[in-house]
């Protein structure tokens, strides 16, 4: 399993936020993106709403935000070095 696939699979396997985010990474671990046509345009609006959600919570130190702060960082990124992967393999 390369680098950014072990990486992903380790994430999955620890506490998350459920969502259209952590779905595109198990979809990445199981090798189904390859195929999707709309898996870049989804890749990117993840990546927003991730980026997002780590604006809204930034400043917040302690706690469950915390928590989910660092969780939407590490999804985001996840999808941005899947996005870059995605792109080398198939390049528009």
């Amino acid at each position: 399993m390369d680098d950014l696939r072990s990486r992903a699979a380790a994430f999955l396997r620890g506490p998350y936020v459920l969502g259209k985010e952590s779905y595109l990474i198990s979809r990445y671990v199981c090798g189904e993106l390859w195929d999707d046509p709309k898996a870049l345009n989804l890749l990117s609006l993840c990546l927003q709403t991730a980026l997002i959600e780590v604006g809204k919570s930034d400043g917040v130190s302690s706690g469950s935000g915390r928590d989910i702060t660092n969780c939407y960082r590490k999804m985001a990124e996840l999808l941005e070095d899947i996005k870059a992967e995605l792109l080398a393999q198939h390049p528009q």
